[in-house]
């Protein structure tokens, strides 16, 4: 059932929290194309891609997440000081929708853990 998938999940939390952190990273600073201009129309996908990223790991760790929720958003905030330079957009509200998908992806893990008995 459910169950199952969850703890295969949680088996390997490291590595898709590792993957997670190279996708966002490289669709982050990956240029736009030519005529772009998405900049604030984006914040949905910022909150779901930065949630689905934490879960893995607020599934195996449960409340003692908080650190890796910490190093997430660090990374967000860093990622969002280079786009910039890569022909990309520094925007404070992709920081906070970043900030907010990390804490419903950690309450949703951390929900789902508590679902499985773990």
């Amino acid at each position: 059932m459910l169950i199952e998938p969850l703890a295969v999940i949680a088996r390997y939390w490291r590595a898709l929290s590792i993957l997670s952190l190279v996708v966002l990273t490289t669709l982050s600073l990956l240029p736009l194309p030519a005529g772009s201009s998405v900049a604030g129309s984006d914040k949905f996908l910022h909150l779901a891609a930065w949630g689905l990223a934490v879960i893995p790991a607020a599934l195996a760790l449960g409340g003692r997440v908080l650190p890796l929720i910490a190093l997430f958003l660090m990374w967000s905030i860093a990622i969002e000081f280079v786009q910039p330079f890569v022909g990309r957009f520094f925007e404070v509200a992709d920081m906070l929708a970043n900030a907010a998908g990390l804490s419903l992806g950690a309450w949703l893990g951390s929900a789902l853990r508590r679902f499985a008995g773990r």
